[in-house]
């Protein structure tokens, strides 16, 4: 008796795998491992029908089994996987050619918004010539009928319907000279403290709108709309243009600015005919037209000779005072300009290497300086001109400046910054990236620990009193209108809060006063305590936070100072204020905020960085932490010394290398020369 065979898998596997395969990769995982297992059940069905199947069938072909259904739940994951990348690729196209459509939108809307400004461009220069046709006409008016014509003038170019010229006929009266419109409410003689708008006009020698009113000394102004002083090249103003009728709504920006204008070519012209022995007369320009008092002549070109003599002599004088300069082994300069040059050029002579350290661009501020500055003398201050820009001899000292920063770049082996922001500039005036290193000014933060403990101590006597301090210039340039309009903000939201503001005053007593009537016209005179020139260590016990709203700032030392005494500082994001809150590198970084920054000239943002601080203890506590920290680590007296010290000694042997390396460059060249003259 033979033994029966054994069963075997007469199905060949690979068709019951291809469906699963196929299934899964139709679908997704969920129907990949059921066709596994219905491929499984086919099979085991199979087996049945032709009479084979065996009751090891588990044993025997489990594995097959497992791996149909492992290959279906396979082939199903990896279809949902890339069903669901190519919906999410898909979902992106789709935002893309959205953005695309966008953009395509836009495109037509800056091309139509460019055609409508070059049309407006085009109007605008239309309009600067029929004012100056305008004007042309009325240069040789005489006396009341020159008022008369500009006030005519004003009316066609900016619809004046009712406006006055008065010009001084005493400190505290003033004349009419002509009118426009009804003569009810412009009356023939004006005291100066009669009417808030031209005194303030008067007195800020700048024309004064009633929104400009509203602001400056508060209430409503009665009947007049307009006051525009009548100033000479440097006199005090002589009259005044009021305007009390005109359309409310073309009280802009530009209608004022046109206004100004009009008067400052009649004051001009009233000036000139006032000298005596003068004739004006008419001169065709390529600037416009013109007027040369004759009497002034001569007395403009022998100005206009000591200016270029000005403009020249310094470097004459350096250049003759170089061989007085002493040797050295290195030649450090603390600014670029005159200091930078002699540097350079006794550096150059000596083969030494020279360092150049800027804590200010000091292109940009003699650029700026010069741009306002009136000791330099200009025939254009003679002439009417709407070209704008800036005459000759300006241009020529804006040019020698830059021309010695250059130098100075140019010779520096190493050119030392306080901070990233002033590296960026450098760059853009000529510096070499490669040669730029940032050592920021240092102080001694041990010298403000008895700071740091008297405010500790005035904490815990008077928990509830909050002091907001500033500490510099009373100055346009340091925006302390902003923060007063802040102060009123706070004190709204933090009755307790107060406003210290220490520094000289002097300087600018027009702008001092200025914020002093600020101050009174928001009501806070009990709150803003002006203190004039204070020591910084006396001071700083008394003030809680710091805010310094500037508009130009480099790296302000006050800030760190308050560090080291453990204030919080609110300030702009100009200079380096950004790096000296929240850090400058990694490790900076990581110490965390020292205060809060906002844009420049918002009030309301700067007084809700204040009321932040000064509400959460927990904050301000952990910003006081920071700042003290980071004036410690990175801003200190000796890190900036090590580091000054560490260029000392290095650049020596740096600018030896570069003169050995020049030397075999120059001894390999005359080999060569010498070779081939053999040959």
């Amino acid at each position: 008796m033979t033994a029966a065979p054994a069963a075997t898998l007469t199905a060949p596997p690979l068709p019951w795998l291809v469906l699963p395969i196929v299934i899964g990769s139709r679908y997704d995982f969920t129907p990949g491992v059921v066709s596994g297992i219905f491929g499984g059940a086919l099979l085991w069905l199979g087996l049945a029908i032709e009479g084979v199947l065996r009751a090891d069938f588990m044993k025997v072909h489990g594995f097959p089994l497992a791996g149909m259904i492992l290959v279906g739940g396979i082939c199903g994951a990896i279809n949902a996987g890339s069903r669901k990348r190519l919906l999410q690729i898909s979902t992106r196209l789709d935002h893309y050619q959205d953005r695309l459509r966008k953009l395509d939108v836009d495109l037509l809307f800056l091309r139509e918004a460019k055609a409508e400004l070059e049309r407006l461009l085009a109007t605008k220069d239309a309009e600067l010539a029929t004012l100056d046709g305008e004007i042309r006409r009325h240069f040789e008016s005489q006396g009341d009928e020159l008022f008369q014509d500009i006030l005519l003038l004003l009316d066609r170019q900016v619809r004046v319907s009712d406006a006055a010229v008065y010009t001084l006929a005493s400190p505290v009266e003033l004349r009419r000279r002509a009118a426009l419109g009804r003569s009810d409410a412009l009356p023939d003689r004006l005291g100066t403290e009669d009417v808030e708008m031209v005194m303030l006009a008067l007195q800020l020698r700048k024309p004064v709108s009633t929104p400009d009113f509203w602001q400056r000394a508060g209430g409503s102004p009665k009947d007049y709309l307009l006051a525009v002083p009548l100033l000479g090249s440097r006199d005090p103003p002589f009259g005044v243009l009021r305007v009390t009728g005109m359309p409310f709504l073309s009280l802009t920006k530009r209608t004022v600015h046109l206004v100004v204008i009009i008067c400052r070519w009649a004051s001009r012209v009233v000036e000139i005919r006032a000298q005596p022995e003068s004739v004006s007369r008419v001169v065709p320009g390529a600037d416009g037209q013109r007027i040369f008092p004759r009497a002034f002549f001569e007395e403009n070109l022998r100005l206009s000779f000591e200016s270029y003599r000005r403009h020249n002599l310094p470097l004459w004088t350096l250049w003759r005072a170089l061989p007085k300069v002493p040797a050295g082994k290195i030649f450090h300069a603390p600014a670029a300009g005159y200091a930078g040059w002699i540097g350079a050029v006794a550096a150059r002579q000596r083969r030494a290497p020279f360092l150049l350290t800027e804590h200010d661009i000091y292109t940009t501020e003699r650029i700026a300086e010069i741009s306002q500055a009136e000791w330099i003398h200009e025939a254009d201050r003679l002439h009417i001109s709407f070209s704008g820009g800036l005459g000759r001899l300006k241009r020529a000292w804006i040019n020698l400046f830059t021309f010695l920063g250059q130098v100075a770049y140019d010779t520096a082996a190493r050119i030392v910054t306080l901070y990233e922001g002033n590296a960026a500039t450098q760059v853009e005036f000529g510096a070499d990236e490669r040669r730029i290193t940032v050592i920021s000014n240092g102080i001694e933060p041990g010298r403000f620990d008895a700071v740091l403990e008297s405010h500790q101590r005035r904490w815990q006597t008077e928990p509830a009193r909050k002091f907001v301090g500033f500490i510099g210039r009373v100055v346009p340039i340091k925006e302390v209108t902003t923060r007063l309009r802040a102060a009123r903000r706070v004190i709204e939201k933090c009755p307790e809060a107060e406003f210290l503001i220490a520094g000289p005053y002097q300087e600018d007593p027009i702008y001092y006063d200025e914020c002093r009537r600020i101050v009174e016209m928001l009501g806070i005179e009990n709150r803003v305590h002006f203190l004039g020139m204070q020591k910084v260590l006396e001071i700083l016990p008394k003030m809680d936070v710091i805010v310094l709203t500037s508009i130009s700032e480099g790296l302000p030392l006050v800030v760190i100072e308050g560090f080291a005494a453990g204030k919080p500082c609110v300030a702009t994001d100009v200079g380096a204020c950004r790096e000296l809150l929240f850090g400058r590198t990694s490790e900076d970084r990581a110490l965390g905020r020292a205060g809060r920054l906002t844009k420049i000239l918002s009030p309301a943002e700067t007084a809700a960085a204040l009321v932040d601080i000064l509400s959460d203890p927990g904050r301000m506590r952990r910003m006081r932490l920071a700042g003290r920290r980071r004036a410690e680590q990175f801003y200190s007296m000796s890190s900036m010394l090590g580091a000054y010290r560490d260029l000392y000694a290095v650049l020596p042997r740096e600018h030896q290398a570069r003169l050995d390396e020049v030397h075999l460059r120059r001894a390999t060249a005359g080999d060569e020369v010498r070779m081939t003259k053999d040959e």
